[in-house]
């Protein structure tokens, strides 16, 4: 649904995107309750990562079209490796 390009989408799949969102923070939050590594802290778990997903997408799944945001990171990312 991330993908999905800006004159398909409809307020239903905007919901279910918020929806699924909502999914995803509960079973992550149920698979991953305490680290099974002792080197791997609760603020790496539920990191910028986690709460991008939560907080960040189905919001801006509102208003723009995530396709170019991800483009947007990548591009970032090898920016760093060159």
């Amino acid at each position: 649904m991330a993908y999905d390009l800006e004159n398909e989408r409809t307020e239903a799949m905007v919901l279910h995107f918020q929806l699924k969102a909502l999914e995803f923070s509960v079973g992550y939050t149920k698979l991953f309750r305490e680290p099974q590594n002792p080197s791997v802290s609760l603020r790496k778990l539920f990191g910028n990562p986690y709460h991008s997903v939560v907080s960040h997408m189905p919001v801006m799944y509102r208003y723009i079209c995530l396709r170019s945001v991800a483009a947007e990171a990548e591009e970032r990312q090898f920016c760093r490796l060159r």
